[in-house]
C-alpha cells in the first residue's frame, strides 16, 4: 500500500505536504535513510475546526479533533511527489460544483478529508461563507471570486490569483499565501494572523482593518493599498513595497 494515502485522500502536491509540517511547528531534522522493507513515517496529531452542523450556511465552527496525518520523511516517496500530476480531484470539483450549502454538507461530514482543488479555474465563483479550512488551493484561479466571511484557515494558497476577489471579513490565519496574486481585492475585515505571506502581490487592494499579527510579509508588494487601522504587531516587514500607500504609516528602518 502506498504510504502517500490515508482515509481515501491522495497527496499530490509535495509543498503542501511540507507546509503541513511546518505549521505543525515540528521539525523533520535529518532525513533518515529508507529502510528497505518500509519507510519512515512521522505521525502529526492536529487539532482545527470545522463548521458547526447546528449552523448551516453560516461561518460558524466549533473544536473538534482532526485526523492524524501521517507525513513521509523518505526521500524516495518525496521524489515521487514531486512527479505527481498536480491537478485538481474531480470528485472534489463535482461537490463543489453544487454549490457552498452542499460543499459545506460534505466538510461536515468528511471532517477528515482534506480538499484538494489545486489549479482549479474558479473564477467569478460565489464562495460566500465556503469553509476550505486546510484545503489545498495552491495555483486556483479566483479572480472576481466572492470569498466574503470565507473560512481559510490553514489553507495552502500558494500561487493563488485572487486578482480584484472579495476576501472582507475571511478567516485566513495561519494559510500558505506566499507568491499570490491579490491585486485589487476587497480584505476588509480580514484575519491574516500568523499567516505565510512571503513575495504577495497586495498593490491597490483595499485592507481597511485587516490583522496581521505575527504574519510573514517578506518582499510583498503594498503599493497604492488602502491600511487604515491595520494590525501589523509582530509580522515581518522586511523587503516589503509600501510606495502610494494609504492609511498607515511605515516605519524606516
Amino acid at each position: 500500500m502506498s504510504s502517500i494515502y490515508e482515509w481515501g485522500f491522495e497527496w499530490r502536491h509535495t509543498s503542501f505536504l511540507l507546509f503541513l509540517l511546518a505549521v505543525s511547528g515540528i521539525s523533520p531534522g535529518p532525513t533518515p535513510m529508507p529502510d528497505a522493507r518500509t519507510s519512515r513515517r512521522r505521525t502529526i496529531e492536529r487539532k482545527g475546526s470545522v463548521l458547526d452542523p447546528h449552523r448551516p450556511g453560516e461561518a460558524g465552527y466549533s473544536l473538534t479533533r482532526l485526523p492524524r496525518l501521517y507525513i513521509i520523511t523518505d526521500r524516495r516517496e518525496v521524489r515521487g511527489c514531486r512527479e505527481a500530476r498536480e491537478v485538481a480531484n474531480e470528485e472534489h470539483l463535482k461537490i463543489l460544483g453544487r454549490g457552498v450549502r452542499a460543499w459545506n454538507e460534505w466538510r461536515r461530514e468528511n471532517i477528515y478529508e482534506m480538499p484538494d482543488l489545486y489549479g482549479a479555474d474558479l473564477r467569478g465563483l460565489d464562495l460566500t461563507y465556503i469553509h476550505l479550512m486546510r484545503a489545498n488551493l495552491g495555483e486556483c484561479d479566483l479572480t472576481g471570486a466572492n470569498l466574503r466571511k470565507s473560512f481559510l484557515v490553514g489553507a495552502f494558497m500558494h500561487g493563488m490569483i485572487l486578482v480584484d476577489s472579495n476576501l472582507e471579513g475571511a478567516d485566513m490565519r495561519g494559510c500558505h499565501l506566499s507568491e499570490a496574486k491579490l491585486a485589487g481585492a476587497k480584505m476588509a475585515g480580514a484575519v491574516l494572523n500568523k499567516a505565510l505571506a512571503i513575495g504577495v502581490d497586495f498593490s491597490g487592494c483595499d485592507m481597511e482593518s485587516v490583522m496581521m499579527l505575527g504574519t510573514n510579509l517578506e518582499n510583498s508588494d503594498f503599493t497604492g493599498a488602502v491600511m487604515t487601522d491595520v494590525d501589523l504587531t509582530d509580522a515581518n516587514l522586511s523587503g516589503i513595497i509600501t510606495e502610494g500607500v494609504k492609511g498607515y504609516r511605515f516605519r524606516k528602518v
